[in-house]
């Protein structure tokens, strides 16, 4: 499908990424294997470009008040950051205020530029904002989407979109700007989501907060299909990935019943090593991380894009709750 361009605020995750830089200090490794091709400005959606230097730096470009008014041009602000590139693993390692994020380069040509963050999302940049790819249409959008058992949103064929938050349901009328992914409620006067994917029925979306935040969201879409459950290959072939509140947390499941678990949380990243085992009858998925007791989850479906299961809280069934999870490629 089509990406979505605006994922605006990552880039302040993203910021400090990328950049190989051609190298002027020859005795810092660092900056001396900086792809040439790197060099220079790329756009990531209409206001929003990431500048690679030569020497080690760079800088993030926005508007201001991104999340009140995505398209503006008279009030952009630099985020300047530092960062190293490892050649041996393609990756990059940016410092921005304090933070640290990696990422692996995809790819990189003399017009676009592939990363790939270590919540397992692809973004692509581009030289000229002219190839800036977006949809034409609110095609891939309309529909029901869901997280797990519930119903959170659906956009109609009309160009309205009933909301269910919290067990209120309203319908109301939306307008889609596919330059910045922005869905917008004229009758509420306020940016509803900014839509940064949509792959495979997951919706990669930023949801405003009222104190101008972005976070994170998966969604999935609702469809006729009955839930099944695979066998463990399901499990195994797959990087299993999820968003709530701009919490990121991506889960690996090995053959030989090993795996890890990575979470991210406002640009800082923690992965940690389990074991499992997968109850192919009961469908029951175990999994231990050291001294922790034992998380137990019965699997609803399973399939080479989306897992469902219901977790048990080790120390009160109050606290059960649902996941959702995305199927990306390892």
């Amino acid at each position: 499908m089509d990406k979505l361009k605006n994922y605006a605020l990552l880039l302040c995750t993203l910021l400090f990424s990328l950049s190989f830089v051609a190298c002027d200090d020859d005795d810092d490794p660092a900056k001396s294997n900086i792809p040439a091709a790197l060099i220079g400005t790329w756009y990531y959606a209409e206001n929003v470009t990431v500048t690679f230097n030569s020497d080690g730096t760079g800088a993030k470009t926005m508007p201001a008040d991104y999340a009140e008014n995505p398209n503006a041009t008279d009030n952009l602000v630099s985020y300047p950051f530092t960062y190293t590139y490892v050649d041996s693993t393609k990756t990059i390692q940016a410092v921005y205020d304090g933070m640290i994020e990696v990422f692996t380069i995809t790819s990189v040509s003399s017009d676009k530029l592939v990363l790939t963050s270590s919540g397992g999302i692809v973004q692509s940049f581009y030289k000229n904002k002219a190839d800036i790819v977006t949809p034409s249409t609110i095609a891939e959008l309309t529909g029901a989407w869901a997280w797990a058992t519930d119903t959170l949103f659906i956009f109609n064929p009309d160009t309205t979109v009933t909301v269910n938050p919290y067990g209120t349901t309203y319908t109301t009328s939306y307008t889609y700007d596919a330059s910045t992914g922005a869905v917008y409620l004229p009758e509420y006067d306020v940016t509803f989501l900014y839509v940064v994917d949509i792959i495979d029925g997951v919706l990669y979306c930023k949801m405003p907060t009222t104190d101008g935040e972005l976070p994170l969201f998966t969604f999935f879409a609702i469809t006729d299909e009955e839930w099944t459950v695979g066998d463990v290959s399901k499990l195994t072939s797959k990087t299993w990935y999820t968003a709530e509140s701009g919490t990121e947390t991506t889960f690996v499941f090995n053959a030989d019943g090993t795996g890890s678990s990575t979470l991210t949380i406002q640009g800082q990243t923690a992965t940690q090593a389990f074991t499992y085992t997968y109850d192919e009858t009961t469908k029951l998925l175990t999994v231990t991380i050291s001294g922790d007791e034992p998380y137990r989850v019965t699997l609803y479906n399973l399939t080479d894009t989306r897992l469902v299961g219901y977790v048990y809280d080790n120390e009160d069934e109050d606290d059960n709750y649902w996941i959702e999870m995305a199927g990306l490629d390892k």
